[in-house]
């Protein structure tokens, strides 16, 4: 358990589609995360792909599944999610929150 602290999405939509990069506020990885999702409305699903190296522990990569909703306003996301790292295993019941910028 804990935080990842800030984390920054970076994505192109087209149409209900989404891709691009994720990074975390004082993590200079090598390479990049990757975001990719589906959007309908104001619901979606995501999935992030953490290649070795680009993880604030280092060493380690793995991949984060989740789903979202925005609010009415499409500024705020709030979303769960689940995944698994090659240092710490599977891990569940992961919160997060997003504002555009």
């Amino acid at each position: 358990g804990g935080s990842m602290g800030n984390m920054t999405w970076q994505i192109t939509q087209t149409g209900t589609t989404f891709t691009g990069t994720v990074s975390f506020a004082n993590h200079h990885g090598n390479g990049s995360m990757q975001v990719s999702g589906t959007m309908n409305g104001r619901t979606g699903t995501f999935t992030i792909t953490m290649p070795n190296g680009t993880m604030p522990m280092a060493g380690c990569s793995g991949q984060v599944t989740g789903t979202f909703d925005m609010d009415d306003m499409m500024v705020k996301m709030t979303g769960a999610y689940t995944g698994s790292t090659t240092c710490r295993g599977p891990f569940d019941h992961g919160q997060m929150t997003m504002r555009r910028q």
